[in-house]
């Protein structure tokens, strides 16, 4: 009897190459949570509010799942479906709320809520047992200026001065 359905492998096309991967300031961050990402580490991304924390986590793992305190209820089913998975799950602001650091204690005591990554995000420099870390600092004018990429042509119209004379200007206002 022959098949109804043939499945054929879809060809690559000039158009499904990669986009160009963007630059970052926060380059030796992702590197790092990449580095704990890959190895199916436990880890923590902390940060003061606005440096990135939630940015840089997406942006490592686009296919990761988010655990939310509406997971954590009594009836939900959701952390006993991810317990045989190999997805990488993160948690954000796992501080601002109970059932959360709840979990984060017990993930540092031995659960395991799945055979990926576990990344937590925090406001505060935390120390967990079975955790690594991963700070963001705050960039400094001088880094927003480095990060800087593409032509010296301004968008409006018109030309900028040299980079090397904008940054010693720029610094010397610091």
């Amino acid at each position: 009897m022959e098949a109804f359905v043939k499945i054929r492998e879809k060809k690559p096309a000039a158009d499904d190459a990669a986009p160009p991967r963007l630059h970052s300031i926060h380059e030796a961050c992702e590197t790092a949570l990449r580095g704990h990402v890959t190895a199916k580490r436990r880890c923590f991304v902390t940060g003061a509010p606005g440096v990135g924390k939630s940015y840089i986590v997406r942006r490592v793992m686009p296919n990761a799942i988010e655990i939310q305190t509406e997971h954590m209820r009594s009836k939900s089913n959701f952390l006993a479906l991810l317990k045989n998975t190999d997805k990488d799950v993160f948690v954000e602001d796992y501080d601002e709320a109970p059932l959360l650091k709840r979990l984060v204690d017990d993930v540092s005591n031995g659960m395991e809520i799945t055979r990926g990554a576990f990344v937590a995000t925090s406001k505060q420099y935390a120390l967990y047992a079975g955790f690594e870390n991963v700070h963001i600092n705050k960039p400094s004018a001088a880094d927003l200026f480095d990060a800087r990429g593409g032509p010296d042509e301004c968008p409006g119209g018109g030309f900028r001065a040299p980079r090397q004379r904008e940054r010693a200007r720029l610094l010397q206002l610091l």
